[in-house]
Formats: C-alpha cells, structure tokens, sequence
C-alpha cells in the first residue's frame, strides 16, 4: 500500500466511466515482463468533494473503491447515500444491495439501474481478479506447529471423552484449536493471509482451515443423531489409518441429511398449499394503503385471466 503522489492521484481522478476498459485494468493493475504494477487497488489518495459521487468531504480514499463508486455504484444510490466508503466484505456488500432493493420498492432506483449495477460489478470482479486474488504460499496453507502440539495434548488429555464421543468435550476441542489458530495467524497476518480471507468472508476459519490445517473434528454418526466421533486427523497431513472409516461416514450424513431435510420441507410445502387452496386474497378489492409496491402496466391486448370454456378446449 502507498500514497499517491500528486501526478498519480491526478490520473486517477481523470477516470471517467467510460475509460474502464479491459485494457486500461491491466494497464493500471496489471504486473508484467516490463515490471511491477502501476497501482494496487489498496493505494491511497486524497479524494476531493465531488459532486457526481456526493462525495462531501476531503477524505482519504482507495484506487480501488474510486473506480468501484465511480463505474459501478447507481448515481441515484450515490445521490441518496453518498461516496461507499466501507470495505467491500461479504457482509457490507449485501448490506448496499439490500439497501438498492428497498429503494427499487420505493421508487428511488429503477430496476434496470440494479441490473446494470450487478453486470458491472460482476464485469470488474471478474476482469480484476489476475491482478488482485490473493496467492496461495507455503504460509496459508502450511500447518501451524503450535497448533499440532496443542491438538496431541488435548487428545490425551480427553481420550476417554473421545472414546465416548462426548459432544461438548468434542466441541470444546474444536473450539480451542480454532480460536488459537486465529490468535497465532492475527499475530502475524502477513505470513497467514487466511485470516484477511476470513474478514473479507471468503474463508472460514472454523470449518475451512480446521478441516484442512487442524482436525476434521467433531462428526455426527450416521443413523443416531445423539452419537458423535471425532476425525483428529486433517487434509494437509493425509487421513490416518484409523480415520478413514469415520470420513467416509461424512459422505452419507451428508446425502441422509439432505434427503431427509428435503422430504420434511416438501411435504410442509404441500400441506400449506393444500390448507390455502380455499383462501382468496383481497376479494372485496381493499387497499391496504401501503406504499410499498411496484407499477405494473398492463396492455389493453394482455389478458390475465381465460374462461372455463376457453381453458376446456386447451386442455381437450
């Protein structure tokens, strides 16, 4: 990361939607034969108050939120809540796409502006993402050996708790080796980038790294949901004789646990349709006064509803 000098900041604020080509990403962000990239999305600069982004203040910036506010963001989101400044996670993305809905129900954004909004956005993440996804190295997916030792001791320490299959002491277990790997990784975040994947919600620390770096932990048995086993062995390292077995019960929990999830939800589904199919909605006409709602125009040609006769000869 670095802050813009005078001459690099100027060319950055020259961009105009239009210039946001293919071309001009690699040129900017790009890392070639001839040498490093121009710019990193995370540089710094000084955006001035700007009127088409309802940038108000002076305030610092990044490359890589100017051109996501400048080229993507509907003006009309922009004009009602101002310049994004928020890191763009998982969680505050949806929040600014919820907020994009409410407003398309209140008239505020037109429905074509949201789609154009997800096509650029999903042009320019998949256009950036050679240059700017982060690199796989020896420590993000490396085992943590503070980790192994602290695994071994627990697993002595609690062997006839796992022998049992002990759901709390099995999740304790978990628990401790995921809250510890975060501790180590936080302490050195430039040798385990796993855990800026992690606030970015691209990764899960306890279910993804625990199962590759750590242990597969804590697993249901199949047939008997108040039986558990634990997997102390993980994906790096290779399954251990004595655990291959229990990994391959993962696999019919899994298909179990669907099938019978979706069974329950289609049967629900078909009773609720069957105890509706008497119901009529809104039969005296009521307006219910909310404001809510979208305009629907209907053609004079266009014909919602057919008779019975009409619907007899289709069928016939």
């Amino acid at each position: 990361m670095k802050k813009l000098n005078d001459k690099e900041r100027f060319e950055i604020l020259s961009l105009k939607e239009d210039d946001i080509t293919k071309r001009k990403l690699a040129e900017l962000f790009a890392a070639t034969r001839q040498g490093e990239a121009r710019f990193q999305t995370t540089d710094r600069f000084l955006l001035p108050v700007d009127a088409k982004l309802n940038n108000k203040t002076a305030h610092d910036t990044t490359v890589g939120k100017y051109i996501w506010n400048m080229f993507a963001i509907p003006k009309s989101y922009l004009n009602k809540f101002g310049y994004v400044t928020e890191e763009m996670n998982s969680g505050n993305l949806g929040d600014l796409e919820s907020r994009m809905r409410d407003m398309i129900l209140t008239n505020e954004l037109k429905p074509e502006d949201y789609l154009e909004y997800l096509n650029k956005g999903e042009w320019l993440a998949g256009v950036m993402i050679p240059y700017i996804a982060a690199s796989y190295h020896w420590g993000s997916v490396d085992n943590i050996s503070e980790i192994e030792t602290l695994k071994n001791n627990l697993t002595k320490e609690y062997a006839d708790k796992i022998a049992e299959g002990d759901k709390n002491t099995l999740s304790m277990i978990d628990d401790m080796l995921v809250k510890e790997s975060q501790r180590i990784m936080k302490q050195n975040p430039d040798k385990y980038r796993t855990i800026d994947w992690a606030k970015a919600g691209v990764y899960n620390i306890g279910n993804n790294y625990r199962k590759t770096n750590i242990a597969t932990g804590l697993q249901r048995r199949p047939g008997n949901e108040n039986e558990y086993l634990y997997i102390g062995s993980n994906y790096a390292d290779g399954l251990e004789k004595k655990d291959f077995a229990k990994n391959s019960n993962m696999a019919i929990v899994g298909g179990l646990s669907r099938g019978l999830d979706s069974a329950e939800a289609g049967y629900s589904g078909k009773k609720i349709m069957g105890a509706m199919s008497t119901w009529s909605v809104d039969k005296e006409k009521h307006d219910c006064g909310t404001k809510h709602y979208l305009d629907v125009f209907i053609k004079k040609d266009m014909r919602l509803l057919i008779t019975i006769d009409e619907f007899l000869i289709m069928v016939n």
